[in-house]
């Protein structure tokens, strides 16, 4: 399962998929239950690897869609 960012307009070839703040991740993708699981599934994988955890429970998903964007 390949993981395809959030594309910011449709004739740019840029994909965004990750965003870090100070202590917080966005990552952002197309929807696809498959890449749900295989996210969750590598972040378990991040935790097992690096000794550290992830709180899912603090975690959220959200799901939408985006026809424009503007600031």
């Amino acid at each position: 399962m390949s993981f395809s960012g959030w594309k910011i307009d449709e004739a740019s070839p840029i994909r965004v998929s990750l965003y870090q703040l100070a202590n917080d991740t966005l990552i952002l993708g197309e929807k696809s239950y498959g890449i749900f699981r295989t996210l969750k599934a590598t972040l378990i994988l991040f935790e097992l690897i690096s000794g550290l955890k992830v709180i899912f429970y603090k975690s959220l998903l959200v799901g939408g869609s985006v026809t424009s964007f503007e600031l």
